[in-house]
């Protein structure tokens, strides 16, 4: 398996609602727990002690990323501007409503998608 673009979703459940959500990263990896992995490797996990890390996979059709998004923690302006930047269709992954619905709802829970799909907007 060749390496792919990830969406990393970092949140925190014992921090109170609105809280949670830590911020958002996209890692180039073989698999989702890779991502995961890397990211803690290179940092990128927020600090706390109670971090859950939520993956999807990008489309390769995607490409490249836009520069300077990789490898880094954003906070939820920057995701947003990368899902403008990267899939202006909104038709991959996510969009940039979701991004910031997933930030302001922050219950992803391991396993459940990393953004829930946008209320028919694709």
């Amino acid at each position: 398996m060749s390496a792919r673009w990830w969406w990393l979703g970092f949140t925190d459940e014992t921090r109170p609602k609105g809280e949670r959500a830590l911020g958002a990263a996209i890692v180039k990896a073989n698999t989702g727990p890779g991502a995961g992995m890397i990211a803690e490797q290179e940092g990128i996990v927020p600090d706390g002690d109670h971090v859950q890390i939520l993956h999807g996979e990008i489309p390769e059709e995607w490409g490249e990323p836009p520069p300077g998004f990789a490898g880094r923690l954003l906070d939820v302006g920057e995701a947003e501007l990368l899902a403008r930047r990267w899939n202006p269709s909104g038709a991959g992954l996510a969009t940039s409503d979701d991004i910031r619905a997933a930030f302001l709802d922050d219950g992803a829970k391991p396993g459940e998608e990393l953004f829930r799909r946008s209320r028919g907007k694709r």
